[in-house]
């Protein structure tokens, strides 16, 4: 459970970023190819974290998963989804 509730607070992170520097980015247009790039760089960095983190839940044991209190179809789930769906 402790990779999951981290990659919501990065979600957490990452939308209130994204919010904030979409919203500077429409108050001023000068500051747009600054903040689309921040904006991008953090959207990398939240989908490499998922893939991370995917790759990873595949190669648990049924065992760690048991602690985890989730089941294989559950864990296959989740790690089957694109990285760009939370």
């Amino acid at each position: 459970m402790e990779q999951f509730e981290c990659i919501d607070a990065a979600e957490r992170r990452y939308r209130h970023h994204a919010a904030t520097t979409l919203s500077q980015a429409l108050h001023g247009l000068w500051e747009a190819p600054a903040a689309v790039g921040t904006w991008v760089w953090y959207c990398l960095l939240v989908w490499q974290h998922r893939a991370n983190a995917r790759h990873a839940l595949r190669s648990i044991t049924d065992t760690q998963l048991q602690d985890m209190g989730i089941s294989r179809a559950q864990a296959q789930r989740e790690a089957s989804k694109p990285i760009w769906r939370a």
